[in-house]
C-alpha cells in the first residue's frame, strides 16, 4: 500500500487511533448521561409546572401573578425602527436579518475506474453560496479560479430595543425566538442612506436585493447579493414568570428554565405539549449522537485488535465493514447501559430493566464477536482435505503442471475464485510479453489479485506473517504461479509452536526463509533465531523443497541437525551462507542421510576453507547439484583443483568461488575439468588468476556454454582481456564483467577483435584504465547490438570519448549506462543530450561527475527520470 493508506493502516497509527477512540467512548458517557440527565428533569419541570401555569390577559399586569409562570397570547408590537447601521438599511419591525452571498469558484472532483487505475478529473464552476469562499491554495488547479478571502461583509441579526406584548415587555431572548422570515425587498430610495464609501458600489436587483458588484446580469467572482427578512409586529404566545411588567424565564430544578415563545394564540397545553415534543427531540438525538460517537470510538478501538486476531488486511473494506458491525452492535447495549444509569436515579424499575438488558446484549456481541466464522477473528479461507492433499503434491512436485491444472479446474468447478487465478497465471507464462492475448488475462488478472489476495493471505497475516515491498503488502512476492508456497519467518513462537497453524494458511508451502532482524512497530530493530534442532523435527517439513537460512548467527550443532533430520528429504535447495560452520559443517552435508536431492546449495562466508571444499567434492549426497556458491570461504588452490576433479558435480550450472584466492593454477584445473562442461555461470572474481587464467578460461573446450562470467579485481590487465577476446569458445557469454582489472585500451581493442563474443547483453569495465581511444574502439564495435547494460563508471576518458559513445550506431538496445566519475564536460553533456540512440534509456547514471547546472538542466530534459547524478 502507498501513500496515506500505508500511514492509516500501520499498526502505530491503529494504535495511536485506539487511543483517540477510548477518549471518545470516555467523552460519550459523559455527554450522553449529561443530555440524558437534562432531558429528565426538562420533561419532569414541564410536568410539573403545566398545571401551574396561570393564564392572564396580557393587556394589564395582575400583581397577585407575581413570580408565577403565567401563560399570554396578543399581539406583540414594537415603537423601534431597527437600522442596519453598515448599509442605512431601515425599518419597523420586530427582528431584521441580513444574509450574504457571495460569488465565488468551487471545485468538482470526479473519480472514474479504468481498469485498476483511479482516473481523477477536476472542473470549476462559479456558484452564490452563503458559505465563506474555499482558498483557492487547496484547488488542484489554482490558476484561473482565484477566491476573495473570506465573505467581505458578514450576515447580521438586528432586534427592536423594545417589544411588548400588551402591558408586557419582552426579553431579548424572547424577541429573538420570533421567526424573521419575511423578505424585505430594498428599494431604490433607500439606497440614499448608503454609506458615502458604498454610494455607487452598491445596486438594487429588480427583486430588491442589494447587490455589491458591477454588473447583477453578468456577475464578477467576489461580488455579493445581500437579502434582508423581517419579523413584523404580529400574534405570539408566550409561558414565562411574571417579574413586574417583564416575561423572564421560570427557573425548575436542574438549571434548567421554562421561557416558551410560539407564533400564533396557542393554549399553554399545546405550547407545553410542544415543548415535551422539542425535550424528546433532544433526548432522543443526544442518544443517536452519542451512538454515532460510541460507535466510532469503539471502531478505533476494534480495529487494530481486530486486524491482529483475524489476519485481515485493514484496508479491505470487507475487514472494516465487520468491524464497522461489531461497533455498531456493541453500541448499543452501551449507549442503553449508560441511559439505564441515569434512569436509575428516577425509576430503580426502568433503570434495571435498561442496564440489564443491556448487559444481556452486550455479552451476546462478545460471544459473537469471539466466533471464528462470522467474528472478528473470522474470515481466511478454508481448505477441504482433499485440496490440502492437492498442496501438499504440487508442494513435492513444483513444475508438475498437469497437476496444477487438475487442481485449478476442481477449485473453478467449486466456483473458488483461486482456480481461475491458477489457471491464469499458468495462461500469462505461456504468453510472451507484448502479445495483445495478454492484455485481457492481465486485466483479470489484477482483478482476483485485488479481491482476493487480501481472504488467501489472511491466515498467514494471523501470525503477523505477510509479504510486503516498502511496506506495502504484495502478495505475490510470496506466490509462485498462483499459489502461496513461501514465506519469511522472522519472529519466534511461529516455528515449532504453530507449525500446524502455519500449514493451515499456507497448504502448499515449499519455501522456508528465516530473517535474523525485523522492525518493530516503533521501527526498532528486533533480532531473532531460529530453534532450529526443534523446527527440523517437524514432520510437516517433509514438503519443504527451499530451506533459507543465511546470515542467522547459527552453529555447526544447527547445520547438523539440517543434515541429519529425516523430514528434509525432499529438500532441493539450502542456503546457509555466513553461518561460521567451518569445514566438519561441509562434513555433515557430505555424510547426511537425508539430504540426496539438493540442487542449489549456498555456503558463502562459511568458513569452509580447504578441507571443507575438500568434503563437499567427495559427497556423492550432490550429484543432483546445479548450483554451488562457495564465495569468500578460503578454499584456495587445493579446495578449487578438487572441486574441479569431483566426479559428483556434472550437472553443475552455476559456480561461485569468488574471494577465494585460487589463483592462476586452480583456474586451470577449473577449465579443463571434463566435470564442468556444465557451466553456465563462473564467478571467479578477486581470485587473482591474473592474465594466465585468463588464458586457461579462454582456451578451453569445456566451457561453450558458458553464459555469465565474473572475473572482477582479477588483475587480468589489458593482456588478460585481449586473450578473451581471442578466445573461440565463449561464444554464448551474455553477462561479462571485468571491473577492477588494470585494463587499458589495448585490452578493449583486443576485446572489440573478438568474432565470437557477439551476444553479450550486460558488459562492465569499471574502474579501469581505459580512454578515449578505448571508448571510441567499444562505440564502433558489432558486439554491442544487444547490450542492455553498459558500466564503464572511473575510467581515464573524457568528453572525446563519451562523444564517440554517443555517436556509436550500435547501442540501439542499451537501457542502462553508467559514466559516473568520467570527466566528461559540458561537451560530452550535449553529446549524451544530442545521442540518437540513446531513447532506451531507462537508467542513466552519471554519479560524482561534475557538471554545471547549465548541463544538468540540458541531460534532464532529454532524460527526465532517467537521470541519476548522486
Amino acid at each position: 500500500m502507498s501513500g496515506w493508506k500505508s500511514i492509516v493502516n500501520s499498526r502505530f497509527m491503529m494504535i495511536l487511533g485506539a487511543i483517540v477512540g477510548l477518549f471518545l467512548m470516555l467523552l460519550t458517557v459523559g455527554i450522553v448521561f449529561w443530555i440524558e440527565h437534562y432531558t429528565l428533569n426538562t420533561a419532569h419541570g414541564l410536568e410539573a409546572m403545566a398545571s401551574q401555569t396561570v393564564s392572564a390577559p396580557a393587556e394589564t399586569v395582575n400583581p397577585a401573578n407575581e413570580g408565577k409562570l403565567i401563560h399570554l397570547s396578543g399581539q406583540a408590537t414594537t415603537t423601534d425602527t431597527i437600522t442596519d447601521p453598515q448599509f442605512g438599511i431601515a425599518v419597523p419591525a420586530l427582528r431584521l436579518t441580513r444574509e450574504v452571498e457571495v460569488r465565488q469558484w468551487k471545485e468538482n472532483k470526479t473519480e472514474k475506474k479504468q481498469g485498476n487505475e483511479k482516473i481523477i478529473t477536476y472542473d470549476y464552476e462559479q456558484i452564490w453560496s452563503t458559505k465563506s469562499p474555499p482558498s483557492s491554495s487547496s484547488f488542484n488547479k489554482r490558476a484561473g479560479h482565484e477566491n476573495p478571502a473570506g465573505k467581505p461583509y458578514d450576515d447580521a441579526k438586528y432586534h427592536a430595543a423594545t417589544v411588548t406584548l400588551g402591558a408586557f415587555t419582552l426579553i431579548p431572548g424572547q424577541i429573538e425566538k420570533i421567526p424573521a422570515d419575511e423578505a424585505f425587498p430594498i428599494t431604490a430610495e433607500m439606497l440614499a442612506k448608503l454609506p458615502g464609501d458604498l454610494k455607487g458600489q452598491v445596486k438594487v436587483t429588480d427583486d430588491g436585493i442589494l447587490y455589491v458588484g458591477a454588473n447583477p446580469d453578468a456577475p464578477s467572482v467576489g461580488d455579493c447579493r445581500i437579502r434582508y427578512k423581517i419579523a413584523k409586529p404580529q400574534v405570539i404566545s408566550v409561558v414565562a414568570r411574571q417579574q413586574g411588567s417583564q416575561l423572564a424565564p421560570y427557573p425548575i430544578e436542574g438549571g434548567q428554565s421554562i421561557n416558551l415563545v410560539e407564533r400564533g394564540s396557542r393554549s399553554a397545553a399545546e405550547m407545553f405539549a410542544s415543548a415535551q415534543s422539542s425535550t424528546a427531540i433532544l433526548g432522543w438525538g443526544g442518544r443517536i449522537l452519542g451512538f454515532g460517537l460510541m460507535a466510532m470510538g469503539l471502531f478505533l478501538v476494534l480495529r487494530p485488535t481486530a486486524a491482529a486476531a483475524s489476519g485481515a488486511p485493514p484496508e479491505s473494506l470487507g475487514f472494516n465493514f465487520r468491524v464497522g458491525l461489531f461497533a455498531i452492535a456493541g453500541s448499543l447495549p452501551a449507549i442503553l447501559g449508560i441511559v439505564g444509569l441515569r434512569w436509575l436515579f428516577d425509576s430503580v424499575v426502568v433503570g434495571s430493566i435498561l442496564m440489564g438488558s443491556s448487559f444481556v446484549l452486550l455479552v451476546l456481541v462478545a460471544l459473537l464477536s469471539f466466533n471464528r466464522s462470522v467474528g472478528l477473528r473470522a474470515g481466511g479461507q478454508r481448505w477441504t482435505p482433499e485440496e490440502r492433499e492437492y498442496f501438499r503434491r504440487i508442494a513435492l512436485d513444483p513444475k508438475n503442471q498437469a497437476l496444477r491444472l487438475e487442481f485449478a479446474e476442481k477449485l473453478e468447478k467449486k466456483r473458488n475464485p483461486l482456480g481461475e487465478f491458477i489457471r491464469l497465471c499458468h495462461e500469462l507464462d505461456a504468453i510472451p510479453e507484448g502479445d495483445p492475448r495478454r492484455e485481457e488475462r492481465d486485466k483479470r488478472w489484477s482483478e482476483l489479485l485485488g479481491e482476493h489476495g487480501a481472504k488467501w493471505f489472511q491466515g498467514l497475516r494471523q501470525l503477523q506473517l505477510e509479504p510486503r515491498i516498502a511496506g506495502t503488502f504484495f502478495p505475490t512476492l510470496w506466490m509462485t504461479e498462483g499459489i502461496i508456497d513461501q514465506v519469511t519467518i522472522d519472529r519466534p513462537g511461529i516455528l515449532p509452536e504453530q507449525a500446524n497453524r502455519l500449514f493451515e494458511a499456507a497448504p502448499g508451502l515449499r519455501a522456508l526463509e528465516f530473517n535474523s532482524a525485523r522492525m518493530d512497530d516503533g521501527m526498532n530493530p528486533v533480532s531473532y533465531e531460529p530453534r532450529v534442532p526443534a523446527i527440523v523435527k517437524l514432520p510437516r517439513l517433509e514438503q519443504i523443497g527451499v530451506l533459507k537460512m543465511s546470515s542467522m548467527g547459527l552453529e555447526l550443532s544447527d547445520l547438523e541437525a539440517i543434515a541429519s533430520s529425516p523430514h528434509l528429504k525432499n529438500l532441493t535447495e539450502l542456503d546457509f551462507s555466513y553461518n561460521r560452520v567451518g569445514p566438519d559443517g561441509a562434513n555433515a552435508l557430505r555424510h547426511s542421510p537425508t539430504l540426496k536431492k539438493l540442487q542449489v546449495l549456498e555456503l558463502r562466508g562459511c568458513e569452509l576453507g580447504e578441507a571443507g571444499a575438500i568434503h563437499l567434492a567427495l559427497s556423492a549426497n550432490l550429484g543432483q547439484l546445479q548450483k554451488l556458491n562457495l564465495g569468500n570461504n578460503a578454499v584456495g588452490p587445493r579446495g578449487a583443483a578438487t572441486l574441479a576433479a569431483s566426479p559428483h558435480l556434472k550437472r553443475l550450472e552455476t559456480l561461485l568461488l569468488d574471494d577465494n584466492e585460487i589463483g592462476p593454477a586452480a583456474t586451470k584445473n577449473l577449465a579443463i575439468s571434463a566435470h564442468l562442461k556444465s557451466l553456465v555461470e563462473l564467478n571467479l572474481s578477486r581470485n587473482n588468476i591474473g592474465p594466465q587464467g585468463a588464458q586457461a578460461l579462454a582456451t578451453s573446450p569445456n566451457l561453450v556454454k558458458l553464459a555469465r562470467l565474473n572475473l572482477n579485481s582479477n588483475n587480468l590487465t589489458g593482456l588478460g582481456l585481449r586473450v578473451l577476446g581471442a578466445s573461440p569458445h565463449l561464444g554464448e557469454l551474455t553477462v561479462l564483467e571485468l571491473e577492477s582489472n588494470e585494463i587499458d585500451d589495448a585490452g578493449v581493442k583486443g576485446l572489440t577483435a573478438s568474432r565470437v563474443i557477439t551476444h553479450l547483453e550486460e558488459l562492465s569495465l569499471a574502474y579501469n584504465n581505459i580512454g578515449d581511444e578505448g571508448f571510441k574502439a567499444l562505440a564502433a564495435w558489432a558486439g554491442l547490438a544487444h547490450v542492455r547494460k553498459l558500466n564503464l563508471s572511473s575510467n581515464k576518458a573524457g568528453w572525446a570519448g563519451v562523444k564517440a559513445l554517443c555517436a556509436s550506431r550500435h547501442l540501439t538496445a542499451l537501457q542502462e549506462l553508467d559514466l559516473g566519475h568520467l570527466d566528461i564536460g559540458l561537451a560530452g553533456a550535449q553529446a549524451l543530450a544530442a545521442a540518437p540512440l540513446l531513447r532506451t534509456l531507462k537508467y542513466l547514471w552519471l554519479h560524482d561527475v561534475e557538471l554545471t547546472t547549465d548541463a544538468v538542466a540540458l541531460l534532464r530534459e532529454r532524460f527526465g527520470e532517467a537521470l541519476h547524478t548522486s
